[in-house]
């Protein structure tokens, strides 16, 4: 892939390998013609580049010829050699009612004009796609079925076991390094998620995608979770607060998992292995009804059996994305098993489990207890951490990978509400030294003092104690 400068593209030229957004998502298929229309959206969006597939040696774009006619004859797309092949089809980022070139128009000895070959974009969640994918859902089911008896002989011949690479090279934030603005995460965090939004969109209609754009999510969370602990912590906490937003909390999953598979120093393909297959993982979940997702109330049996089927439902959507890790499919269908053989769908125990899959049980269990559900409000960082401790203590959740959850996000992860032993409440809002989960970067709430950081890690706060946490919630709602 190379970088273009936006402000360097001619309107009127042709891309024969399609142009992608830095994200790695399809803007304009192979063969496209870049409109009046496409370039001046690009050029007012956020990014100042996109990225362009080929060897060095090959034009990026070709330029129209000057024609003396009003129809530009335009060729149809070269296949691409076989060495480079050109990148399948990955999800559409190009703005909601732009005009695009129509690289499925089948060729012609007529002239083509550029116009005929320009379709409208459709809007992201029009209902006429909300149909569509009503239909293509209980196809997606049937094929999830297929697939969970034609993979499982072959996942069960798949190492489960994951070896680490050495230590994970993690570094404590400088005590100068200035704290991520909550606007700040919430603007990264959006553009991601709505990476995954474009994506799933994409796969519940049945249509095929391309895993670069997941890969390219993973390792810029790798990447941020060695150099950056105290950001990659303040990304895993700040999820939507609207219940059932599912691309939300794939991205905090992807987000925990991308941190357990590090600090436990797995290798790069492994980490790009769990951190795809979490961000995929609740896929199954779009080919449920409503009433199943969104339920108010307990599930009745014949419901709590049928959400039981999303990890098999998720095979069906994985088998649309090209290129994702061969182990990617049995991390997805095992991250409901349980170490003490509780979970589903094989009710597996302990060393059965593949690696990946107990890692992203874990990260699951914590952006769940953590999110709003219809049902219940979230909870408290700190509390769900706790129960996350329990889980692991009654042998339910696997013990290294909530201790490697642990020194990711702390023991009070940022927004946990804490009381010091000074009397004062306050608020956890970064982890400084990954080394030491229980002392925080603290935000006072009371006065004196009120607004104030004060970094627990530090020697100068080495008297001060967390008496209690989770409950001081109830100290912020006090007259």
């Amino acid at each position: 892939m190379r970088s273009v400068a936006i402000a360097e593209l001619t309107p009127g030229a042709q891309a024969p390998r399609g142009v992608y957004s830095r994200f790695g998502s399809l803007l304009l298929p192979p063969g496209a013609v870049l409109s009046e229309a496409v370039v001046t959206r690009l050029r007012t969006g956020k990014h100042e580049t996109v990225l362009v597939p080929g060897e060095p040696d090959e034009p990026m774009f070709i330029l129209p010829a000057p024609a003396a006619a009003p129809a530009v004859t335009i060729a149809a797309p070269q296949p691409a050699a076989a060495h480079s092949p050109a990148p399948p089809t990955a999800p559409a980022a190009v703005p909601a009612g732009a005009t695009v070139a129509n690289a499925h128009t089948p060729p012609t000895s007529e002239p083509v004009t550029e116009s005929a070959r320009e379709v409208r974009v459709p809007e992201p969640a029009s209902p006429r796609d909300d149909t569509r994918r009503r239909q293509a859902a209980a196809g997606l089911r049937r094929r999830g079925a297929d697939l969970l008896s034609a993979w499982s002989p072959v996942l069960e011949r798949l190492p489960r076991r994951l070896t680490t690479t050495g230590p994970a090279p993690v570094v404590r934030a400088s005590r100068y390094a200035p704290l991520w603005l909550d606007s700040e995460v919430a603007e990264m965090r959006r553009e991601r998620v709505g990476v995954l939004e474009r994506i799933f969109d994409r796969v519940a209609l049945g249509r095929r995608t391309h895993a670069g754009a997941l890969i390219d999510l993973v390792d810029e969370l790798a990447d941020l979770a060695t150099r950056r602990p105290d950001r990659f912590a303040a990304l895993a906490a700040l999820g939507s607060p609207r219940p059932d937003n599912l691309a939300d909390h794939a991205f905090t999953t992807g987000v925990l998992s991308v941190g357990i598979a590090t600090r436990r120093s797995w290798s790069g393909a492994d980490v790009r292995a769990v951190g795809a297959a979490a961000l995929l993982a609740d896929s199954g979940m779009l080919l449920l009804t409503p009433d199943i997702r969104s339920a108010p109330r307990p599930l009745s049996d014949e419901q709590r059996a049928r959400l039981r089927d999303h990890p098999a439902h998720a095979l069906a959507l994985i088998d649309l994305v090209d290129t994702l890790p061969p182990a990617a499919a049995a991390i997805v269908l095992a991250h409901h098993e349980r170490e003490d053989g509780s979970g589903y769908p094989r009710g597996l125990r302990g060393p059965a489990i593949h690696d990946g899959a107990r890692a992203l049980a874990v990260a699951d269990t914590l952006a769940a207890l953590t999110a709003p559900r219809a049902h219940r409000r979230r909870i408290d960082p700190f509390d769900a951490m706790v129960a996350l401790i329990n889980l692991a203590s009654t042998g339910v959740l696997e013990r290294a990978s909530v201790g490697a959850v642990l020194r990711c996000t702390g023991l009070f992860p940022i927004g946990s509400t804490v009381l010091l032993s000074t009397g004062q409440a306050a608020r956890s809002v970064a982890l400084p030294d990954p080394s030491r989960p229980d002392r925080p970067l603290v935000r006072l709430l009371d006065e004196p003092g009120s607004g104030s950081l004060v970094d627990l890690s530090e020697p100068a706060s080495a008297r001060l104690r967390i008496g209690r946490a989770g409950a001081a919630a109830a100290l912020l709602t006090r007259p």
